[in-house]
Parts: C-alpha cells; sequence; structure tokens
C-alpha cells in the first residue's frame, strides 16, 4: 500500500482507497457485492460497504502489523480529519473540485455516460464517460497534482472532525452526478455505524 509524503500536512497519505484485497487481508471474508449484477468486489477494486467503524478498526490493525513488521512505534495510521482530506484534495491551489475549477470534471470516476448505458434511471454528468458504470480499480480513479489517486469519485472517504465529535464522507462517489456534491466542500454526515455500497476510506499515517 503505497504512501505520498505530504508536506502541507506533514504526514503520509495513502496514494490509493484501500481495495479489496488490501482489506481482506484484515477481514478475510469481506465482500463489497455487486450493483444490479455489476462487480465491486474484485480484488483492485476499492472495498466497499464499509462503516466509519470497519475503517477505524482496519487502520488500528494495519499499525498493529506494520508495528511488528518493524514500523516505528511512534508511526501510526489512522484515518483523516475532514481538514486533512481538504488539504489534500484541494492541492495548494483553492480548487473548486479535485480536479481543479472547470466542469465537467478532467478525471474522476462519477456517475457519467457508461453508468447511464448501464442503469437508465440515473443522472449522469453530461459530456463525461470513463467507461466504468461502478467502481473501477483503485489505480485508474484519476491522479490529482498532489499524485494522489481517486480522491474524488469512485467511492466516498471517511473523515472525522479533529474534535472526534462526528464522522464524514467526502469526495462522492461511482454514484455521483449534481455539482454541489462533487465540490470539495462537500460534506456528507452519516452515523459511524452506516454502510453503503460508496462507503470505503483512504488511511493517513503519522509519525
Amino acid at each position: 500500500m503505497p504512501f505520498i509524503w505530504i508536506e502541507a500536512l506533514d504526514m503520509w497519505v495513502a496514494k490509493y482507497q484501500v481495495a479489496n484485497d488490501e482489506f481482506r487481508h484484515f477481514h478475510l471474508d469481506h465482500d463489497s457485492g455487486d450493483y444490479e449484477s455489476h462487480s465491486l468486489n474484485e480484488d483492485r477494486q476499492p472495498a466497499v460497504g464499509l462503516s466509519y467503524k470497519d475503517a477505524f478498526a482496519f487502520c488500528e490493525w494495519l499499525t498493529d502489523r506494520d508495528h511488528e513488521q518493524g514500523l516505528p512505534k511512534n508511526c501510526f495510521y489512522r484515518l483523516p480529519s475532514h481538514q486533512e482530506w481538504t488539504t489534500f484534495a484541494r492541492c495548494g491551489d483553492g480548487r473548486i473540485y479535485p480536479w481543479g475549477n472547470e466542469w465537467p470534471p478532467l478525471y474522476g470516476n462519477y456517475s457519467d455516460e457508461a453508468a447511464q448505458k448501464c442503469f437508465p434511471d440515473w443522472e449522469p454528468i453530461e459530456n463525461y464517460n470513463t467507461g466504468f458504470p461502478v467502481t473501477c480499480p483503485v489505480e485508474e480513479a484519476g491522479e490529482n497534482t498532489w499524485d494522489l489517486v481517486g480522491v474524488g469519485g469512485n467511492t466516498y472517504e471517511w473523515t472525522f472532525e479533529a474534535e472526534g465529535t462526528s464522522c464524514e464522507l467526502r469526495g462522492g462517489s461511482f454514484s455521483t452526478a449534481q455539482q454541489e456534491y462533487l465540490q470539495i466542500d462537500n460534506r456528507y454526515k452519516r452515523e459511524p455505524s452506516s454502510r453503503l455500497i460508496n462507503f470505503g476510506c483512504r488511511p493517513v499515517m503519522l509519525h
């Protein structure tokens, strides 16, 4: 699981969202399922159907595992706060969307023409097509200018308030098309036990 050093945060951020094969090292029988016969469970698709509690527990397990393998004891993994997520989504330039200020998106796996072709009731982003009706491999979800992939799109990512008072999902997913929901500032509050087919995670590592 590669991590990228983000100078503005003084921490490492996972380059990709956590994939199914990675999550299954923690939870052997994890199954991301499917959506209308389209699989969400291939090894390199993002692990979805995760609650905040699931994602938090994964980070704790990852910390314990890597400490056993030689990770310094002052290093640990956790989920990003909503402020941290906003920072690595903006890439230091105040952009409105994860890809910039333009519309339609320049990259990212959102609800597009491929999705509408498979799911006629869905609202797509017009004049936009990634070719993926559901989640795509985490490596193919679009790289931002800080070398992070899938920040925005593919699956929502769990974050928390810095004071630990609530948790939120950020970034949109393969089923999101509305401009306001794709803005970096959009915050989707849910209970920490909530699970849906477009809820996933991206760890950060502190030292």
